[in-house]
C-alpha cells in the first residue's frame, strides 16, 4: 500500500533446465505464497521451442503448475530503468522505494556490483559494454527486471503516464524474484 518493492525471496541455479527448474519454483510457490495470484515473468525468449521435445519453457512452467508468462519486450533500457526507479526514490512514509530481504544473497550481491558492464578499451573515453556481463548476478538481476515488467512497472519507463500514481495493486503477483 506504500507504495514500495519488496523482494523476499530468490531461487538462484546454474545450468539447469526448465524441467529441473520448475518444480522448485513450484515448492517455493506453494510454501511461502500459498493462497496468492502469482504469475512469473520471464524472458520472452522463454517462448521459443526446444529442438528435442518442442516445449517451450513457458509450457514446461504451465504443466508444473506454475503460472508464468513472456514479459512484453527484453528492451535493456526499459528493464534496468524498471529497478533503478525504485532505487533512486522513497515512498510517501520515507522508506526506501525498493528492498530486498537478506534471504537474497545472490540478488544483493549483484546489485552491490556483481551486475556490471565491462569498461572497453576506447582512447580517449570511457565507454562500457551496453550488455552486462554474463554470469550468475546477471540472470538474477534480469529475473528481477522481468518481474518488475510483469507487473507493469515498464510502462512507466517508456512513458504511458509518467505523472500518474503506480497501481500497486499488482505487487503481490511479483513476490518472487528467480533465475536459472
Amino acid at each position: 500500500a506504500s507504495g514500495q518493492w519488496q523482494t523476499s525471496n530468490e531461487i538462484v541455479t546454474e545450468d539447469m533446465s526448465a524441467i529441473e527448474f520448475a518444480p522448485l519454483i513450484r515448492e517455493l510457490l506453494n510454501r511461502d505464497y500459498k493462497g496468492l495470484a502469482v504469475n512469473v515473468t520471464g524472458d520472452p525468449s522463454g517462448n521459443q521451442r526446444s529442438q528435442a521435445d518442442k516445449n517451450t519453457p513457458f509450457q514446461i512452467l504451465k504443466a508444473a503448475g506454475v503460472s508464468a508468462s513472456p514479459a512484453a519486450t527484453n528492451d535493456p533500457d526499459i528493464r534496468q530503468g524498471t529497478v533503478i526507479r525504485h532505487f533512486q526514490r522513497m515512498t510517501m512514509a520515507g522508506e526506501p522505494g525498493y528492498i530486498i530481504s537478506p534471504a537474497c544473497k545472490y540478488l544483493r550481491r549483484a546489485y552491490m556490483g556483481g551486475y556490471k558492464f565491462r569498461l572497453l578499451q576506447v582512447a580517449g573515453d570511457v565507454r562500457y559494454n551496453l550488455e552486462p556481463e554474463k554470469n550468475i548476478y546477471s540472470h538474477v538481476c534480469e529475473a528481477d527486471q522481468y518481474g518488475f515488467l510483469g507487473a507493469g512497472e515498464g510502462q512507466v519507463i517508456v512513458g504511458v503516464d509518467n505523472s500518474a500514481p503506480l497501481d500497486y495493486s499488482r505487487m503481490n503477483q511479483r513476490a518472487v524474484s528467480h533465475a536459472r
